[in-house]
This record gives C-alpha cells, sequence and structure tokens, in this order.
C-alpha cells in the first residue's frame, strides 16, 4: 500500500512551483532571499493565569505599549538571516533592508547593481 503525499494544489501550487523554479534557476554571483517584516509588542498582554485557591498573584501593570518593527530577509541558499529594526513601519524601513543587503552581497548581480532610492530626511 502506498503512503498518501501532501501536495499543494491548484493556485498556490502552482505559485510554489514557479517560486522554487526562480530559485533553482539563480546564477552563482545572483542571491535570492524571503523577505518579511513583523511588528513586536514589547508590553506583553496579560491574560488568565492559574493561581492557588486563596492566593493572588501581583502583576506588574503595563504602561504604554511599544511596538517595534522588524525587517529581514533570509538568504535560500545559507539561510542567512539579515535584519534591520525600526520604529516605524513605513517604506523607509524597506529600504533600509534593501541597503543592508546591498551591503552584505556586493558581489550578487545579474549584470547590474539595483538601484535604492534614498529618501531626504
Amino acid at each position: 500500500m502506498t503512503r498518501p503525499i501532501l501536495t499543494h494544489r491548484g493556485f498556490a501550487g502552482r505559485r510554489l512551483a514557479a517560486i522554487r523554479r526562480a530559485v533553482d534557476g539563480i546564477g552563482a554571483n545572483e542571491v535570492a532571499v524571503y523577505l518579511d517584516e513583523v511588528e513586536i509588542h514589547l508590553n506583553p498582554k496579560i491574560g488568565p493565569d492559574w493561581m492557588n485557591r486563596g492566593k493572588q498573584k501581583e502583576v506588574m501593570t503595563p504602561g504604554q505599549n511599544i511596538k517595534r518593527y522588524v525587517c529581514g530577509a533570509l538568504n535560500v541558499r545559507t539561510e542567512c538571516i539579515d535584519y534591520v529594526a525600526g520604529e516605524r513601519k513605513n517604506g523607509l524601513l524597506f529600504i533600509q533592508t534593501l541597503k543592508r543587503l546591498l551591503e552584505t552581497y556586493p558581489h550578487a548581480t545579474n549584470g547590474q547593481r539595483p538601484a535604492v532610492a534614498e529618501r531626504s530626511q
């Protein structure tokens, strides 16, 4: 009896196959990365907690919820992560990530150096 194989069907499967083909087809002087950003809440949420009957836990009162944003890139070949952090999730965070990638991979090129727009302060 053959074991069932989990496969992606439909649009998602075609998209994943296209990504795999693109990654497999990159040259030695090219770099492929998966890029994503995340919002980090530095003030954790308080939820229900277990305690003994008749006892009450002391809980630190949360102040202002401070957030930080991280944009990171995972190198497909080496599985190394490069990231930048910022106080806002905007285009500047993305541009800083691109600059970090240009610093990390100066040898990577597909015939032309990618352009990174400068933003005036």
